[in-house]
């Protein structure tokens, strides 16, 4: 297979490719497939869940954000400011469990509060900017994201198209990009395009943190090609 590898950012031990999958599938190794229809019940790297209850809870932030057009209401400076994203990057870190003993991990806990996606918004039933509602799958997908990236394996999705999977892809980068220093993450597709759109995705969603949260990170450089975590300064005259 050919790959048009762009835009530098690599994981710890995790190769984010996007791109589709045809009569060399059985010869892959080390790999773990979801398929469209399979249950997080059924997987053996994820652990069982009968009934998901009560997930509007791993929401709070993004449905407080949604009604204040923020994420506290809090002053900043205050020591109650701080405490509060702190909490916040805690959560991202190691996620949250709800009041049912649901548990999700700081993949999706950061997907469903930090990142804005383009879906339908069942009161005008037009597509807009919002937050990704609990998915059963995307509750699977980022358990087996966390067991790659613990394992240092490779995730491989088989899917059809328009299933939303280049901004699951995008979180991944991004949270990479944002708790990890020295992480690098790479997105490459067989066609530029796709590529393309998905680093968009991670550009305005760092755009989104950079604006809206204490999550915020200067760019440079700072392109549609490459973003790194890091800024310049001039000290005695010298830019360093």
């Amino acid at each position: 297979m050919k790959f048009n590898y762009k835009y530098g950012r690599k994981t710890n031990n995790l190769l984010i490719l996007s791109y589709w999958i045809t009569k060399n599938i059985k010869k892959a190794k080390n790999v773990f497939s979801i398929k469209k229809n399979s249950m997080a019940s059924k997987t053996p790297y994820t652990k069982t869940v009968d009934h998901f209850n009560n997930t509007s809870e791993f929401r709070y932030l993004a449905e407080y954000f949604e009604k204040n057009k923020a994420y506290t209401l809090i002053p900043a400076g205050t020591a109650q400011y701080k405490e509060f994203w702190e909490e916040c990057r805690e959560k991202c870190l190691n996620g949250m469990t709800n009041s049912s003993d649901i548990y999700i991990n700081g993949y999706h806990f950061f997907y469903l509060n930090f990142v804005q996606i383009m879906a339908r918004n069942p009161l005008t039933n037009k597509k807009e900017k919002m937050f990704p509602s609990f998915v059963d799958l995307d509750w699977e997908y980022f358990q087996l994201v966390q067991y790659a990236r613990e394992n240092e394996k490779s995730v491989v999705t088989v899917k059809g198209r328009r299933q939303g999977y280049s901004y699951k892809a995008a979180n991944v980068c991004i949270y990479e990009f944002t708790f990890f220093p020295q992480s690098s993450c790479l997105i490459g597709a067989y066609f530029s395009k796709f590529s393309e759109n998905t680093m968009n995705m991670v550009i305005d969603n760092s755009n989104f943190l950079n604006k809206n949260t204490e999550f915020k990170k200067q760019r440079n450089p700072d392109t549609r090609d490459e973003i790194r975590a890091r800024y310049q300064a001039e000290v005695g005259g010298t830019k360093v």
